[in-house]
């Protein structure tokens, strides 16, 4: 734990505190705001963030694979060409419920997947 001084706020000396691997984990021993959830972060950013949790690029196109013909084929161009990940996406709510993943669990995906 280390703490650095961050300034007067409202004419009150303010010190925020870090744990061990440098995240914020404090200020004047309250914690902070929790993130704001992002609207969409990139297509790398959602990959790494699969990969980096033990799913494989390969399960997600199996998922995509094994959904009804109605839906496939959209969701296999969002996929593979859309640059951007939406939080609202459709092709999001999709594979998330193929993965077993609730709204609470995107959301933590997507604030942790910001930061890739």
């Amino acid at each position: 734990m280390r703490t650095e001084y961050a300034g007067l706020i409202d004419g009150c000396k303010t010190w925020n505190v870090f744990d061990d691997a440098g995240n914020l984990v404090g200020t004047n021993g309250s914690p902070p705001e929790p993130p704001a959830v992002p609207e969409c972060i990139t297509a790398v950013q959602i990959r790494k963030w699969l990969v980096a949790h033990g799913i494989a690029l390969e399960d997600v196109t199996s998922a995509i694979e094994a959904l009804p013909d109605d839906v496939r084929v959209n969701t296999k161009i969002e996929w593979e060409y859309e640059p951007m990940i939406q939080r609202s996406s459709s092709m999001l709510a999709q594979m998330a419920a193929a993965f077993g993943m609730d709204s609470a669990a995107i959301d933590a995906a997507f604030t942790e997947a910001a930061g890739l």
